[in-house]
Protein backbone atom coordinates (compact mmCIF):
# COMPACT_ATOMS: atom_id res chain seq x y z
CA UNK A 1 0.00 0.00 0.00
CA UNK A 2 2.84 2.41 0.85
CA UNK A 3 4.54 1.65 -2.48
CA UNK A 4 1.31 2.42 -4.31
CA UNK A 5 1.04 5.80 -2.55
CA UNK A 6 4.63 6.65 -3.44
CA UNK A 7 4.11 5.65 -7.05
CA UNK A 8 0.91 7.68 -7.25
CA UNK A 9 2.56 10.69 -5.59
CA UNK A 10 5.47 10.57 -8.03
CA UNK A 11 3.13 10.25 -10.99
CA UNK A 12 1.13 13.30 -9.86
CA UNK A 13 4.31 15.30 -9.26
CA UNK A 14 5.68 14.40 -12.69
CA UNK A 15 2.38 15.27 -14.36
CA UNK A 16 2.17 18.66 -12.63
CA UNK A 17 5.84 19.53 -13.25
CA UNK A 18 5.85 18.89 -16.99
CA UNK A 19 4.27 22.24 -18.01
CA UNK A 20 6.69 24.15 -15.79
CA UNK A 21 9.68 22.40 -17.32
CA UNK A 22 8.40 23.15 -20.81
CA UNK A 23 8.07 26.84 -19.96
CA UNK A 24 11.60 27.03 -18.53
CA UNK A 25 13.11 25.25 -21.55
CA UNK A 26 11.37 27.56 -24.00
CA UNK A 27 13.95 29.41 -26.06
CA UNK A 28 11.48 31.67 -27.79
CA UNK A 29 12.07 35.30 -26.95
CA UNK A 30 10.04 37.50 -29.23
CA UNK A 31 9.84 41.25 -28.95
CA UNK A 32 6.39 42.85 -28.97
CA UNK A 33 5.18 43.85 -32.44
CA UNK A 34 5.60 47.56 -31.70
CA UNK A 35 9.24 46.99 -30.71
CA UNK A 36 9.87 44.80 -33.77
CA UNK A 37 8.75 47.65 -36.02
CA UNK A 38 10.95 50.28 -34.39
CA UNK A 39 13.61 51.66 -36.73
CA UNK A 40 17.19 52.43 -35.81
CA UNK A 41 17.48 56.24 -35.79
CA UNK A 42 21.28 56.13 -36.08
CA UNK A 43 22.76 55.45 -39.53
CA UNK A 44 25.40 52.67 -39.62
CA UNK A 45 28.35 54.98 -40.28
CA UNK A 46 31.93 54.04 -39.46
CA UNK A 47 31.74 56.32 -36.41
CA UNK A 48 28.60 54.57 -35.17
CA UNK A 49 30.06 51.12 -35.77
CA UNK A 50 33.29 52.18 -34.04
CA UNK A 51 31.34 53.37 -31.01
CA UNK A 52 29.37 50.11 -31.07
CA UNK A 53 32.63 48.15 -31.03
CA UNK A 54 33.81 49.97 -27.91
CA UNK A 55 30.50 49.55 -26.08
CA UNK A 56 30.30 45.87 -27.10
CA UNK A 57 33.88 45.17 -25.97
CA UNK A 58 33.26 46.78 -22.58
CA UNK A 59 29.78 45.40 -21.84
CA UNK A 60 28.83 42.47 -24.09
CA UNK A 61 31.97 40.58 -25.01
CA UNK A 62 32.37 38.87 -21.63
CA UNK A 63 29.21 36.83 -22.34
CA UNK A 64 28.78 36.89 -26.11
CA UNK A 65 32.48 36.54 -26.98
CA UNK A 66 34.83 38.65 -29.09
CA UNK A 67 33.47 37.03 -32.25
CA UNK A 68 29.85 37.37 -31.14
CA UNK A 69 29.26 33.62 -31.26
CA UNK A 70 28.12 33.30 -27.64
CA UNK A 71 31.32 31.79 -26.24
CA UNK A 72 32.49 34.57 -23.94
CA UNK A 73 34.35 33.64 -20.76
CA UNK A 74 31.27 34.18 -18.57
CA UNK A 75 28.83 32.35 -20.84
CA UNK A 76 29.47 28.91 -19.32
CA UNK A 77 28.44 29.99 -15.83
CA UNK A 78 24.84 30.87 -16.72
CA UNK A 79 23.42 27.44 -17.50
CA UNK A 80 21.71 28.85 -20.60
CA UNK A 81 23.14 29.53 -24.03
CA UNK A 82 23.99 33.15 -24.78
CA UNK A 83 22.91 34.59 -28.10
CA UNK A 84 25.10 33.85 -31.11
CA UNK A 85 25.06 37.04 -33.17
CA UNK A 86 26.53 35.22 -36.18
CA UNK A 87 23.49 32.94 -36.36
CA UNK A 88 21.31 33.82 -39.39
CA UNK A 89 18.17 33.67 -37.24
CA UNK A 90 19.63 36.35 -34.97
CA UNK A 91 20.74 38.47 -37.91
CA UNK A 92 17.22 38.26 -39.40
CA UNK A 93 15.72 39.92 -36.34
CA UNK A 94 14.80 43.57 -36.81
CA UNK A 95 16.88 46.32 -35.26
CA UNK A 96 13.88 47.12 -33.08
CA UNK A 97 13.72 43.54 -31.77
CA UNK A 98 17.40 43.54 -30.87
CA UNK A 99 17.10 46.97 -29.26
CA UNK A 100 14.16 45.79 -27.15
CA UNK A 101 16.04 42.68 -26.00
CA UNK A 102 19.12 44.71 -25.07
CA UNK A 103 16.91 47.18 -23.24
CA UNK A 104 14.75 44.79 -21.18
CA UNK A 105 17.02 41.75 -20.78
CA UNK A 106 15.92 38.28 -19.69
CA UNK A 107 17.29 35.66 -17.29
CA UNK A 108 21.08 36.02 -17.31
CA UNK A 109 20.90 38.82 -19.91
CA UNK A 110 20.94 42.06 -17.93
CA UNK A 111 18.59 44.96 -18.48
CA UNK A 112 20.71 47.67 -20.13
CA UNK A 113 18.10 50.43 -20.09
CA UNK A 114 19.71 52.32 -17.22
CA UNK A 115 23.31 51.27 -17.92
CA UNK A 116 23.65 52.22 -21.59
CA UNK A 117 22.28 55.29 -23.31
CA UNK A 118 19.72 54.81 -26.08
CA UNK A 119 22.35 55.93 -28.58
CA UNK A 120 24.91 53.40 -27.36
CA UNK A 121 22.35 50.58 -27.64
CA UNK A 122 21.69 51.57 -31.26
CA UNK A 123 25.45 51.84 -31.95
CA UNK A 124 25.88 48.27 -30.65
CA UNK A 125 23.18 47.09 -33.06
CA UNK A 126 24.94 48.81 -35.96
CA UNK A 127 28.10 46.94 -34.96
CA UNK A 128 26.25 43.61 -34.57
CA UNK A 129 25.09 43.96 -38.18
CA UNK A 130 28.74 43.97 -39.32
CA UNK A 131 29.88 40.89 -37.39
CA UNK A 132 29.29 38.42 -40.22
CA UNK A 133 31.10 40.70 -42.66
CA UNK A 134 34.17 40.78 -40.44
CA UNK A 135 34.19 37.20 -39.21
CA UNK A 136 32.66 38.47 -36.01
CA UNK A 137 35.87 39.91 -34.57
CA UNK A 138 35.70 43.47 -33.43
CA UNK A 139 39.41 43.84 -34.16
CA UNK A 140 38.73 43.17 -37.84
CA UNK A 141 35.81 45.60 -37.84
CA UNK A 142 37.94 48.31 -36.22
CA UNK A 143 40.59 48.09 -38.95
CA UNK A 144 38.08 48.62 -41.77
Amino acid sequence: MIQLRWALSLAILAFCSTPLLAIERSTSWDAPLEAQQRKNPIPPTQDSIGRGILVYAKNCQVCHGSRGDGDGPSSQSFGVATTNFLNPSTQRQSDGSLYWKITVGRRAMPNWQLRLSEEDRWHVINFLRTMNQHGGTHDDARSK
